[in-house]
């Protein structure tokens, strides 16, 4: 297989193939002379001699038909679990279960643009590293790119009060995904994405946030760092939330809505955008002791698409 990698990848990786990629594949594996090597590309770059390709990973198995391959001789496809293949020229293949999945939902979107929304299994750091684990993945949301979506168990408004020290309420989002038992399989997703983002939301009653740099709230980072910044801003707007960058908090002086701190429902709310700070891990909320003192949080799903996808050839 030396005579078939070398021109293609020099043992490499090969990004994005497509139908040149895979008649060169065809004429140098047709003048190997040892076809019992093989190669393994990603499920999600065949779509051109597959069609489409289903969310459980069953479509195009078996063998492909003749005219697709003129001069090779049983040659077989077979799907693995998630979205791998292996490729012999001859003989049986075995199956392998060890073999990973597409990396995000925006990789699988993009090799196959009919891929609808639903349930679907991802290896953001690919074969070595953490398991693969299932996601959502929206496939119409932010212009049909493939939106990699992952929940958690603190979504729904949740009251807070009783806690008036700062950041004494305690909420520690734990994440949900078939496979998902660690932070750091998240971490890989965040990387390997070029755009990530979650929603926060705190409705107030007389409960401060940041409180011009004394806060009293606040949200936890994935490298586990209270951050003074709320949706709507970025770690550069220290001590704002939408409002303070927009300037239209309720009180100019102040830079979220809640830190007028009055007896009126007020709402900071807005998109957490900075990847190296997501996901969010925990909320930690304060001033809300007294019977007039209090809020409610909500946060929402992590979601994040885009990135540069590249199928592996080995020998």
């Amino acid at each position: 297989m030396h005579e078939a990698t070398t021109p293609i990848a020099y043992r490499g990786t090969v990004c994005r193939p497509g139908r040149t990629f895979l008649w060169r594949l065809i004429d140098l594996l047709d003048s190997a002379r040892h076809p019992s090597h093989h190669i393994r590309l990603t499920k999600c770059s065949l779509k051109d001699i597959c069609g489409p390709i289903s969310r459980t990973g069953s479509l195009c198995g078996g063998l492909i038909h003749p005219s697709t391959f003129l001069g090779l001789s049983k040659l077989q496809v077979l799907f693995k679990r998630s979205f791998f293949i292996s490729i012999r020229t001859s003989g049986t293949v075995s199956p392998n279960t060890d073999l990973p999945a597409c990396k995000t939902c925006s990789e699988i979107k993009l090799y196959n643009p009919q891929a609808t929304s639903g349930s679907y299994v991802i290896d953001p750091d690919g074969e070595g590293g953490y398991e693969p684990f299932t996601v959502h993945c929206n496939m119409t949301d932010k212009n049909g790119v493939g939106v990699t979506v992952v929940g958690h168990d603190s979504e729904q408004r949740t009251r807070v009060e009783g806690y008036e020290s700062p950041g004494s309420y305690v909420r520690d989002i734990h994440y949900a995904g078939t496979g998902l038992t660690r932070n750091g399989q998240l971490f890989g997703l965040v990387d390997i994405s070029t755009h990530c983002e979650q929603f926060i939301k705190y409705e107030c009653h007389h409960a401060a946030i940041l409180w011009m740099g004394n806060p009293d709230s606040w949200w936890v980072s994935r490298d586990n760092v209270k951050m003074t910044y709320w949706g709507g801003a970025t770690p550069a707007d220290l001590y704002k939330c939408a409002c303070g960058v927009n300037n239209t908090c309720a009180d100019s002086s102040r830079g979220c809505n809640c830190d007028k701190n009055d007896q009126v429902w007020r709402e900071d709310s807005g998109l957490l955008t900075e990847k190296s700070d997501l996901p969010v891990l925990q909320l930690r909320f304060g001033d809300t002791g007294a019977s007039y003192e209090y809020g409610y949080h909500t946060l929402g799903k992590l979601k994040c698409y885009g990135g540069h996808y590249c199928a592996t050839v080995s020998p």
